[in-house]
């Protein structure tokens, strides 16, 4: 019961601090999207690349979504295909329409054509070096990273406010590390002995 108190603590913590952090959110989501393509901007053309639309106030991915298209990326949102499955991904252009989830996600339609992606965004709540993502609880990107591993490789990437960013985020068995972490003010590898 350790971690899932753990957990839920840094949860009640994480989720103030990150509205807290929301009051500068088109300068910080601008600021990542700079940085993701200092970073990985030669990789994306002809990539399929996965981004969230954001829900309350995680940082928006939006300004770095629209970047990647116009650098001719496959873009992708996130869809649920049910309880305890791993997220599909399906095709995003800007200007497509979205239609409403459940917990409040924005996804495409399921015409949408599905997408293989190289490179996950994932949203977030509480990360630290060693790529421990603390979610919502729900555990969908933690199958999701598990799934696409599985069959090949694909990079993951932690995306939030640098004040998610905490010394140690608890993780039990089933949960997923990421392999990179961008925030408005830095870029980090994770490393497992971080």
């Amino acid at each position: 019961m350790t971690l899932a108190r753990d957990k839920k603590r840094l949860r009640a913590e994480m989720t103030e601090a990150r509205r807290l952090a929301a009051a500068g959110s088109g300068r910080a989501a601008r600021a990542v999207r700079d940085r993701f393509l200092a970073r990985f901007g030669d990789r994306v053309a002809g990539a399929g690349v996965s981004a969230y639309w954001p829900i309350g106030d995680e940082l928006d991915p939006r300004p770095l979504l629209y970047a990647l298209a116009r650098r001719g990326a496959i873009c992708a949102l996130p869809a649920m295909v049910g309880p305890g499955r791993p997220l599909a991904f399906r095709r995003w252009r800007p200007g497509d329409a979205l239609v409403e989830a459940r917990f409040g996600l924005s996804e495409p339609s399921g015409t949408a054509p599905p997408v293989v992606p190289d490179i996950v965004l994932a949203p977030l709540l509480a990360v630290d070096r060693a790529g421990r993502r603390l979610g919502y609880g729900g555990g969908y990107y933690d199958r999701t990273i598990a799934a696409l591993k599985r069959r090949g490789e694909v990079v993951a990437v932690g995306i939030g406010y640098d004040v998610q960013v905490q010394a140690c985020v608890p993780a039990g068995a089933g949960d997923r590390r990421v392999d990179w972490v961008v925030t408005e003010k830095r870029i980090l590898e994770c490393s497992e002995g971080a």
